[in-house]
């Protein structure tokens, strides 16, 4: 779905203050909100009967439910009514008609309820979409957009504070031989299991995706050359394990690039661990090749390239 469609399925208010809300925190959205209530309240009361303000209010109530944690919404929807109410109360009326404010406020407290709900619903929905299109729907790790966004959020933060990444290209050795002998149902069963074993080996901030075909990346912010040596050798000796015990007659050919510092751009740290797991295609496959990135290429064997037998 393009992002120009994705666009006009928001709420209009939405479409129209992302330029100010971007980048604002929950706390300043119910701060921008609670002020919005103050200041209908007061042009209200300044008003009173000669003119309704009742369906402003709903500005702030949009904003804290769409913006801010789920209570926030009818916090404002109750707010909001009893700003009102204490505006029509001092309002004039005649003596006959001093339970209005209780009905008024009633009905346009169901009001606000009503359009919290259905905008708490427009998100969630929306919530759900994006999740989706970001998924892989064979494998449920993340696809190649959804990766690219998730990645370059982790590198854009560990950059800014000049921390380490790792960052790896997992291709299956002659996985085409699984589809041509076994089917496509048996290929994607081995592209499930493999999946789901990487996610069982990662930590919760490291970020695994499913770029195309049988290729996998797996993305580690706080990662230096020994902790990306530990977790991935151990993925690797995982993943040949589930192989050989399946019998999927798979290996894994796994470029790893490490980055003392990590890199802006999420593409040049792919294209880093590409060219290293290309090496270990041409060098015989199912291996693990691991290069610091602004180093001197190191040897083989100090590259900790490790030959494993084939399956």
């Amino acid at each position: 779905m393009s992002r120009s469609i994705r666009r006009q399925q928001q709420p209009w208010f939405t479409r129209r203050l992302q330029p100010f809300l971007a980048g604002r925190t929950s706390r300043e959205i119910l701060e921008i909100s609670l002020a919005l209530v103050a200041v209908i309240g007061y042009i209200d009361q300044l008003v009173q009967a000669e003119l309704s303000l009742s369906v402003f209010y709903l500005f702030p109530i949009a904003l804290a439910t769409w913006y801010a944690p789920p209570p926030a919404g009818s916090v404002f929807c109750l707010l909001s009514t009893a700003v009102w109410v204490a505006v029509d109360i001092n309002t004039p009326r005649p003596a006959a008609a001093y339970w209005l404010p209780a009905w008024n406020a009633a009905v346009r407290l169901v009001f606000f309820l009503v359009t919290t709900r259905i905008l708490g619903l427009l998100k969630n929905s929306l919530r759900r979409e994006k999740a989706l299109s970001r998924t892989d729907s064979l494998t449920q790790v993340l696809n190649a957009r959804g990766f690219e966004e998730a990645g370059e959020q982790v590198l854009q933060l560990a950059a800014r504070y000049r921390h380490p990444a790792a960052l790896a290209y997992i291709d299956l050795d002659n996985f085409k031989q699984v589809n041509d002998t076994c089917g496509h149902a048996t290929g994607d069963r081995v592209l499930q299991d493999v999946a789901s074993m990487m996610a069982r080996c990662l930590r919760a901030t490291d970020v695994v995706g499913r770029l195309g075909g049988d290729e996998f990346a797996i993305l580690m912010p706080e990662t230096g050359r020994e902790g990306a040596q530990t977790a991935f050798t151990k993925i690797q000796a995982e993943l040949i394990r589930e192989a050989r015990e399946k019998k999927y007659p798979i290996g894994f050919s796994i470029g790893v690039a490490v980055f003392p510092i990590a890199p802006k751009s999420l593409d040049d740290a792919i294209n880093a661990a590409d060219r290293l797991m290309y090496k270990v295609k041409t060098s015989g496959k199912n291996s693990l090749l691991f290069e610091v990135q602004g180093l001197p290429p190191p040897s083989p064997a100090q590259a900790g390239l490790d030959i494993s037998a084939g399956i």
